[in-house]
């Protein structure tokens, strides 16, 4: 990289999945945000001491992440910046940073240990949430950390974990968590429940459709015939609206249904006097 680059602009570089490998000059200020996105060949970085800023997301997504060599003079690791980097395994922060922003190394779920060497750092909530192998925190004596810098980390001895300051943002945050959990299963029961009926009627709508057909061509019953290929026509409307659940509201399903049901019995009419 040539020296006289001082910024790598935004998505320079996202998306290279061949790339493995980057050597930065030695003036290099400032990556923005998602400058190495879902390099995902990506293995090692090494950043030079001139580096002051890495932007949001700028290496969020990089698999194969394993190890990062952060030098003094970095100030701020933006938020998502090394998000879902999940082969990380050790990282170790410099005094000269003064932030980490929100989620800026969240889901890195290869992570086991952490050194924090400045004292006066700014963490943001969830920096490090869901860094399920996180075990090993090490920092200055006079830095505080917050439960809700940790959220979702479930590797900690209760050593560890009674050392965090219990907030009222975590507990928020663990709230908010539980009620996504919460709408996730009752998602989960709708879709099965919906499963249902689109497969009951799948397999109700065909044979009726059939049987429907069959009792016009034959004459054996004008009414009989448009009571199946009706009820052929509303199973297939509760098919449609079973595969369009999310945008058809249950009333709105009742009155297409009814529609289904009257076109039906027009269709059948008018094959009636054809017939006649």
């Amino acid at each position: 990289m040539s020296e006289n680059i001082k910024k790598i602009n935004r998505s320079a570089f996202e998306g290279c999945r061949n790339l493995n490998d980057i050597i930065f000059n030695t003036s290099l200020e400032k990556l923005e945000k998602d400058a190495f996105a879902y390099c995902k060949s990506l293995k090692k970085l090494e950043f030079p001491k001139s580096l002051k800023s890495i932007g949001s997301n700028c290496f969020s997504d990089n698999f194969s992440l394993y190890e990062i060599s952060f030098n003094e003079g970095l100030s701020e690791i933006d938020e998502y910046a090394f998000e879902d980097c999940t082969s990380l395994v050790k990282i170790e922060i410099p005094q000269s940073v003064k932030r980490i922003g929100y989620k800026a190394f969240a889901n890195c779920i290869g992570l086991e240990e952490i050194v924090i060497h400045s004292p006066n750092i700014e963490l943001a909530p969830e920096c490090f949430a869901d860094c399920t192998s996180l075990k090993i925190i090490k920092k200055n004596n006079s830095l505080v950390l917050k439960e809700e810098c940790f959220i979702g980390c479930t590797n900690f001895d209760d050593k560890t974990y009674s050392e965090l300051e219990k907030t009222e943002v975590a507990n928020k945050i663990k709230e908010e968590r539980a009620n996504v959990e919460l709408e996730k299963k009752e998602r989960e029961k709708e879709n099965i429940k919906f499963s249902i009926i689109f497969g009951l009627a799948l397999i109700a709508c065909i044979p009726l459709l059939i049987i429907g057909y069959f009792i016009f061509a034959f004459a054996a019953s004008y009414i009989l015939g448009a009571m199946a290929i009706c009820g052929a026509i509303v199973l297939g409307v509760i098919i449609l609206g079973s595969l369009f659940k999310c945008n058809i509201s249950d009333e709105s399903l009742k009155t297409i249904e009814i529609i289904g049901f009257i076109i039906g019995l027009l269709i059948c009419a008018c094959l009636i006097l054809n017939r006649c």
